[in-house]
């Protein structure tokens, strides 16, 4: 079976493109808690590249840089909104572990 291409001429993605698939690849990681090792994925990289041949899956060290940098964006947005317009704030804290991994989590709630 052939792929579809979103890319109709096959030229290369510029990088506002390749930028925009990282994201949200990224994303999709993050959101659905998604292990890195799903980029090694033989069936999971023949999915990507029947979306569109020509974006290479970024490696995992691309991936870790780039979701510190997004956590430091958070971070410094969240900051400056505490200090600048909160004047109270309730946290709530619940801890559990996901027995398969035999990892420890703990979830922060502010509001």
């Amino acid at each position: 079976m052939e792929a579809i291409q979103a890319n109709a001429n096959n030229s290369p993605l510029t990088d506002v493109q390749s930028n925009f698939i990282t994201k949200n690849l990224i994303e999709f990681l993050i959101k659905d808690s998604v292990p890195f090792y799903i980029l090694k994925s033989l069936s999971f990289q023949k999915f990507i590249q029947s979306l569109n041949p020509q974006f290479k899956i970024p490696n995992t060290n691309l991936i870790k840089e780039s979701i510190i940098h997004l956590y430091n964006i958070s971070f410094d947005e969240i900051k400056i909104k505490l200090f600048n317009k909160c004047q109270f704030a309730c946290l709530t804290t619940d801890f559990w572990t996901a027995s398969h991994q035999k990892k420890g989590y703990m979830g922060i709630t502010c509001s």
